[in-house]
């Protein structure tokens, strides 16, 4: 987990009992900045890639597509934690992530962004279905849901290879803001690690196959 401070920010204390989740909701404070980190730890077996991979921006519900933390009190009302941001808007931080944890493995060099239309053999898109914190009792600490659905295609043709949801829950270890950008970082983590790992095999073995 990385974080930065606008100046004069204070990390903002999660008093989430009842009473304190709405205060939490409205404030004028300056705002702490919080991001994730790359996966950086993967299986020893993995293929190296003989090949290029361009990695869509993902898309997402558009309350999620914005560099707010979102999480919900009650299963049907969204809300955003006050005075603190996500570094980025949510999709672009994730795309980020899974550039940086392709890289990480050491077994892909042609792996980037896509931007401007070009495109490598494969390209990774990714749809963020979950990507909030929940509180499931009012005085609890939350939980954490991470849920993800990549697929690969060959191009030029945008042809699918494989699809597959990834998903992880993390349980925050308190109600502090940095416990819960934690559980955070722990959810997002083990779903690039698995995403990156699934990925290269499917890709490998296609590449292969032609």
């Amino acid at each position: 987990m990385r974080r930065w401070l606008f100046p004069a920010a204070l990390a903002l204390p999660l008093a989430l009992a009842a009473s304190g989740c709405m205060s939490m909701l409205k404030s004028n404070k300056n705002p702490s900045i919080y991001t994730l980190t790359p996966q950086e730890a993967f299986p020893g077996d993995l293929p190296k890639a003989d090949w290029h991979l361009s990695i869509e921006e993902p898309t997402a519900f558009r309350a999620v597509d914005t560099d707010r933390i979102v999480l919900f009190n009650t299963p049907n009302r969204l809300q955003y934690f006050a005075d603190t941001r996500w570094s980025d808007r949510a999709p672009r931080m994730i795309q980020l992530l899974l550039v940086e944890s392709f890289e990480n493995t050491q077994k892909i060099v042609g792996v980037e962004r896509l931007l401007f239309g070009m495109r490598g053999d494969y390209s990774l898109r990714l749809d963020m279905r979950g990507f909030q914190a929940e509180y499931v009792q009012p005085d609890a600490a939350p939980k954490v849901v991470v849920r993800f659905n990549f697929k690969l295609l060959e191009q030029p043709e945008s042809t699918i290879v494989a699809s597959r949801t990834f998903e992880r829950e993390g349980q925050a270890a308190s109600n502090d803001l940095d416990a819960v950008v934690t559980a955070f970082d722990q959810a997002v983590g083990a779903v690039l690690s698995d995403a990156v790992t699934w990925t290269l095999r499917e890709a490998q073995a296609h590449w292969s196959s032609r």
